[in-house]
């Protein structure tokens, strides 16, 4: 976004605008979404103006599940999961996602977002349960990525895949990513 500020003055209320600068419109055309209203007179400090596109929500979702040998093993996850510590900064990989343990096989974790997560911390945990409990072989995950209003690019997903036994992610790709390359001619994994 640009900050074309300017202040419009309507029965001594004063609002601040700012445009997108990727859709500039003309002058007439541009109705302010106003976020927030006062009466000052005279002063502009304070003010904001939405613009014609509104504040949006953006999600990522996921849903699968990991299954780490015996129901034993997956009460000791959810203590895992339950006691991850948080670093200096405050983040924890628990906060990234939600974890329960499966109800059609006992030796499952079902792994979903709560309303938005992160594919990075899955990634992380399902590398600790790895090591923990010794799994082998290949597992993924796909997410999606989606936007409270219509969006450019704010719509797409992507896949991770890891290598259980090696302790180690093999790839991942965001359709985004591959898009952009399909588009710029790399055909390769088109």
């Amino acid at each position: 976004r640009c900050s074309l500020l300017s202040n419009y003055r309507r029965k001594n209320l004063w609002v601040t605008a700012s445009c997108p600068a990727v859709h500039p419109m003309p002058a007439q055309s541009f109705r302010p979404r106003l976020s927030f209203l006062s009466r000052k007179s005279g002063h502009a400090s304070g003010f904001c103006f939405m613009g014609s596109f509104p504040m949006a929500n953006y999600f990522t979702h996921f849903s699968c599940v990991l299954d780490v040998g015996t129901a034993e093993n997956a009460e000791r996850a959810l203590e895992l999961y339950r006691n991850e510590p948080e670093d200096p900064d405050g983040f924890c990989v628990s906060s990234g996602f939600s974890l329960s343990v499966s109800s059609e096989n006992m030796s499952r974790l079902w792994i979903q977002d709560d309303g938005s997560g992160d594919p990075e911390c899955v990634v992380i945990f399902v590398l600790k349960c790895a090591s923990t409990f010794s799994l082998s072989g290949l597992w993924g995950f796909e997410y999606a990525n989606t936007c409270s209003r219509s969006r450019l690019e704010a719509f797409g997903g992507g896949a991770h895949v890891i290598d259980l036994g090696a302790r180690r992610s093999v790839g991942w790709v965001t359709t985004n990513d591959w898009l952009a390359a399909a588009l710029e001619g790399d055909t390769s994994d088109a």
